[in-house]
């Protein structure tokens, strides 16, 4: 940019204009900054980063989108994950080595599987199983047919526990003879096995078109002991004494076990069914 001057130099007026001359030469760069700390993450496209270093939040961890992948990976670190909310709702799979404890409730629809697998602890978690929303099996043959059955899971009940097997049966048509109903307690949904009850409570030749039966069970190590299995009795304590002695029967409550009840009609003109069954620990 250009100056201009104005002067009085012994009465002469003089007029000086300053003009800027060509510019220099560019300094020489200066030295470079010292390099910044190195960052865990490496980007792997777009907005996508990964890491492979250890990272600590002291708050909390928040996505717009959720999260696609495992949040814990294999990181021993996930037992702080207690209290985190991301984990509600859980839609995967778990795998749990060790022990879990729940100091609230176990809520679910339904259980596929066995809830109790072999914890000692699951002694107190079913106390009872129980059938009457439908009618068991209509037998109109001269065989034994199973009406109802009942898997009771390894390790529900256990040495010291006294149970309860209630079994009801109904005569739908005829009275021309007797009808059977037993109870057995088998490894399979089969025939057979331990008999808990075997007996013809339901005569012929008069309108006897119900029958019931209770039998309890004392749990006591590998056997459980019962009324005389072949007593028709419908119940333990419709007498004071029984003879013979009580059953003891071979029952191994540490694997799954059925508890089956049958029914057999004893003249083609008559027909009978279950009416239901429940089985409960006192």
């Amino acid at each position: 940019m250009a100056s201009l001057i104005v002067s009085n130099n012994n009465s002469s007026n003089i007029v000086q204009v300053n003009t800027p001359g060509p510019q220099g030469p560019a300094g020489a760069e200066g030295p470079a900054g010292p390099t910044g700390s190195s960052q865990p993450f490496s980007n792997i496209s777009g907005d996508i980063w990964a890491t492979t270093s250890s990272i600590e939040f002291s708050g909390s961890v928040e996505s717009i989108s959720g999260f696609t992948g495992s949040l814990l990976g294999i990181s021993t670190s996930a037992s702080f994950a207690t209290t985190a909310s991301y984990i509600n709702p859980l839609i995967q799979n778990i795998i749990i080595s060790g022990n879990l404890s729940i100091s609230g409730s176990l809520e679910a629809t339904s259980f596929t599987g066995s809830l109790l697998g072999t914890a000692s602890i699951a002694s107190n978690v079913v106390n009872r199983f129980w059938g009457n929303g439908s009618n068991g099996t209509l037998n109109i043959s001269q065989s034994e047919t199973i009406t109802y059955f009942q898997i009771i899971p390894a390790n529900t009940f256990t040495a010291g526990d006294i149970i309860e097997i209630i079994y009801r049966a109904v005569r739908v048509s005829g009275v021309n003879a007797s009808i059977n109903y037993n109870v057995y307690i088998n490894t399979s949904n089969a025939i057979g096995g331990q008999t808990v009850y075997n007996g013809s409570l339901l005569a012929g030749g008069s309108p006897q078109y119900y029958g019931a039966v209770s039998r309890l069970g004392a749990i006591k190590g590998g056997t459980t002991s019962v009324l005389n299995t072949s007593n028709t009795s419908n119940s333990d304590l419709t007498n004071s004494t029984f003879n013979p002695a009580e059953s003891s029967l071979s029952i191994n409550w540490t694997l799954d076990q059925y508890v089956v009840f049958t029914i057999k009609t004893n003249n083609t003109n008559d027909s009978a069914r279950g009416s239901m069954y429940a089985i409960c620990r006192i």
